[in-house]
This record gives C-alpha cells, sequence and structure tokens, in this order.
C-alpha cells in the first residue's frame, strides 16, 4: 500500500434510480462463481437491486471454498469448508430484505483448487441442469481470465461456455476490472497483490455494459455482506483499513461475454473446419 488513504471516494455514485433501472433490465438473475465470497465481492450490489427491483435473483457455487486459507493447520479443508458455506449463508441475508426476498442457491459440490481438473462436458451438463430449472434472463460469471487468473474461475468461466452455447437466448455478462477503478485505486493499493501473474485484465469503461459506483446505503449493505465471508474478508479489511476497503469494492463491472474474448473451448471451435 502506498500513498495517505482518503475519506472521499474520487468516483461518483450512480444514482440509485439509473441503477435499479439497469439493473431491472437484466431480468431474472443467475450468478455462476466458484467460491463463496465470488458472489458478494463481484456483484453484490447487483443482487440487492434486483431484490428491490422483485426480480428474482438465484446463484451457484461450484466449490465450498475449503482451501482457502494460509493456515490449514487451523483452518482444515473440512473445518474450512463448512465454515464457509455459513458466512455464505449469512451473506445473502444481509443482502435480503427480510421482507420475503430470498437469493436461491446451489452447489456444485467440486473441491476448491480442483475445478480445473473435472470433466468440462460434464460439469457444464450439471449447470446447464440448473439453469434450465431457473431459466435466468442472465447469467453473472467470470471472464475467460477469471478475472484474477484463478484456475478455478477460468474453469467455471469455461462451464459457462458450454452449457450456454445450446442456450443461446441467455445474455451473460462477464465480471471485468474497470480502467476507471484502477486509476481510482492504483496509487494507494498494490493491486496485483490480489491478482495472479498477468492479472488483472484492464477494461475501458467504453466497453462495459454495467459499471455501478455504489451510493452509501448500497455501499452499507454490500459491506455487510462482505463482512459475512469473514474467513475471507477480515484479513483484507485488516490490511486496507476502512477507507480503503471501501474504495476497493465500491465498484461492480460487467460486459457482454463475446466470441471475440473466447475461453479456451471456444477458441477451439472456432479453429475447427
Amino acid at each position: 500500500m502506498v500513498g495517505p488513504p482518503t475519506t472521499q471516494s474520487a468516483l461518483a455514485a450512480t444514482p440509485r434510480s439509473e441503477a435499479s433501472t439497469r439493473v431491472a433490465a437484466l431480468g431474472t438473475i443467475l450468478g455462476v462463481w466458484a467460491h463463496p465470497d465470488d458472489e458478494a465481492y463481484l456483484s453484490a450490489a447487483v443482487m440487492r437491486l434486483a431484490l428491490e427491483n422483485g426480480q428474482r435473483v438465484a446463484c451457484v457455487t461450484a466449490t465450498s471454498g475449503e482451501r482457502g486459507t494460509a493456515d490449514p493447520a487451523s483452518w482444515p479443508p473440512e473445518k474450512l469448508g463448512a465454515a464457509r458455506r455459513r458466512e455464505l449463508q449469512a451473506s445473502f441475508a444481509a443482502l435480503q430484505s427480510g421482507l420475503g426476498d430470498i437469493i436461491e442457491h446451489e452447489w456444485l459440490g467440486y473441491r476448491d483448487e480442483h475445478c480445473a481438473d473435472a470433466a468440462s462436458e460434464a460439469a457444464a451438463m450439471e449447470l446447464g441442469a440448473v439453469i434450465d430449472r431457473i431459466q435466468p434472463d442472465t447469467v453473472l460469471t467470470f471472464g475467460p481470465g477469471g478475472l484474477t487468473g484463478h484456475p478455478d474461475h477460468q474453469a467455471v468461466a469455461e462451464w459457462v461456455s458450454i452449457a450456454l452455447s445450446s442456450r443461446p437466448s441467455i445474455r451473460r455478462l462477464d465480471a471485468v476490472v474497470a480502467a476507471s477503478w484502477v486509476e481510482h485505486i492504483q496509487e494507494r493499493v498494490e493491486i496485483n497483490a490480489y491478482f495472479d501473474d498477468g492479472y488483472p485484465e484492464i477494461v475501458d469503461d467504453a466497453e462495459i455494459d454495467l459499471n455501478l459506483v455504489l451510493d452509501e446505503a448500497l455501499w452499507t449493505v454490500k459491506d455487510r455482506a462482505l463482512r459475512a465471508h469473514a474467513t475471507q474478508t477480515q484479513p483484507v479489511f485488516e490490511h486496507l483499513g476502512p477507507e480503503l476497503w471501501r474504495a476497493f469494492s465500491i465498484v461492480e463491472s460487467f460486459r457482454t461475454h463475446s466470441i471475440s474474448n473466447p475461453t479456451g473451448r471456444e477458441r477451439m471451435l472456432r479453429a475447427t473446419p
């Protein structure tokens, strides 16, 4: 971390009515993610706005995130996986109003850090069955690089590509890192510490289809949802401090998936005569 923290976000909040309208256009939403907390970091505000709009919101999580620790002696996989499952439910509860709105959820049951070892076609078929039950208008997920470069994220992106190849009416939005967010935070946070080598891919704001800068009320809800994932987020919060923690998580950005930015399977299909 370099430079002093700031008490003021340099990014102007998206007006609430405008944000709600943009999210309403997504219809029924299904998030497809690799680990508990992916959904909160990348789409907590989108989910909350959708619930407020009366939209159906569902989420699929591929693994329990049972290996997501730097202290496996204190957090063996079985213990951590159970804790992260509880944290996910608490995070969903933080996003719901308590007035009957729910976030539907399904686990796929794959092993953390081993999604890339799974048979992609079989995983996509399992995911496809969930998609057919939910009937989403929009799927939110990772882009081909997995946003951070994590192999589990990349595998999930591949499964979504296969599943949606036979469901072309469903819109897919890939989570991205916006250039405006990088400009906003790069002098105060060592961004590369949170991404694998070669990542993130930084996307010009003009290419982004849904770019939300959270207002104070939305941020407060997202903060609660993120803090519910305490095994993962508490160390980040302690490292960044409250002001940089807010700046780090204040934006949610997605662009429409394109074959011009393909997954491995899409490259293979394009190369087939």
